[in-house]
């Protein structure tokens, strides 16, 4: 299980599937079942635009049903402190044992506590459950995502002492970044996860670069999308070398950002496999 190479220190791939626009939950799990080979968990967003998506819940319940493990994130900020706990309950029922959760932003609505007081409370809510069987126990893995491009120096070792077991980060391209982060979360005693943005198409990085501020493009990408005779070749080598880059520094996983082509994950699968070989 992917969780359990965390626990072991061993590198992990996961992959990012936003969850259904509507209530037709088929596409989505035969997607999934056709990069599921090449990747240790599966992420599922909250709130990922500003299109209306089923709550990341049942897909993360229907995954771990078909014995994929999956990952729930949790914007806070979007919602009350108090629904933010029901969400984990019902998380936790339904077979999730991963959380990332999201910071508020600052011009959201609900903004009652510091994203670690309510991950520390979320941890001492787990911890103090109670079930009929004495032995049985929930060990739950809590995750918290940052934006290495507008982050406020989030103090690691205090997230750490809140509850926190990894970092995700969004992608980013500048190798002093990543080596920050990556040294860091290890200094905390801290798995990291690196997000990896794979553009198969110019017109789909374009549309990143203009509307998604959080998803950084580098200029380097576009310019090599645009003259490109195969623009997934040339979208899939940049992430190749991006992922080799990651392997180098240290990071302990990545999160493939959303592919529509299954050969591109077995591509990076195979990449990342022997940058990791390489590096022990």
């Amino acid at each position: 299980m992917a969780m359990e190479k965390m626990v072991r220190g061993e590198f992990m791939t996961i992959a990012l599937f936003d969850p259904p626009e509507g209530i037709d939950t088929f596409k989505f799990l035969r997607e999934v079942e056709a990069f599921s080979d090449y990747v240790d968990a599966i992420l599922i967003p909250d709130s990922t635009n500003e299109y209306i998506h089923m709550s990341p819940i049942i897909p993360c319940m229907l995954l771990s049903q078909f014995n994929v493990e999956p990952i729930m994130e949790i914007a806070y900020g979007s919602r009350s402190e108090k629904a933010v706990y029901s969400d984990v309950l019902a998380a936790l029922t339904a077979g999730v044992r991963s959380i990332v959760f999201v910071a508020k932003n600052a011009d959201e609505v609900y903004v009652e506590k510091n994203i670690l007081e309510v991950i520390r409370e979320v941890r001492k809510m787990v911890d103090e459950l109670e079930f009929e069987d004495p032995d049985y126990d929930i060990d739950l893995k809590i995750g918290l995502s940052i934006n290495p491009l507008t982050e406020e120096r989030v103090d690691f070792r205090e997230a750490k002492e809140a509850g926190v077991d990894f970092i995700v980060a969004l992608e980013t391209y500048d190798p002093a970044l990543i080596f920050d982060i990556i040294h860091r979360a290890r200094e905390a005693g801290l798995y990291s996860i690196m997000k990896v943005g794979v553009f198969t198409s110019f017109n789909q990085a374009k549309f990143a670069h203009k509307f998604i501020p959080e998803l950084f493009v580098p200029e380097e990408l576009l310019e090599k999308l645009w003259d490109a005779e195969d623009e997934v070749q040339a979208g899939v080598e940049f992430a190749q070398e991006h992922i080799k880059m990651l392997v180098e520094l240290g990071a302990d996983g990545v999160c493939l950002m959303p592919i529509k082509e299954p050969q591109v994950y077995k591509i990076l699968h195979n990449t990342l496999n022997l940058s990791v070989q390489n590096t022990q």
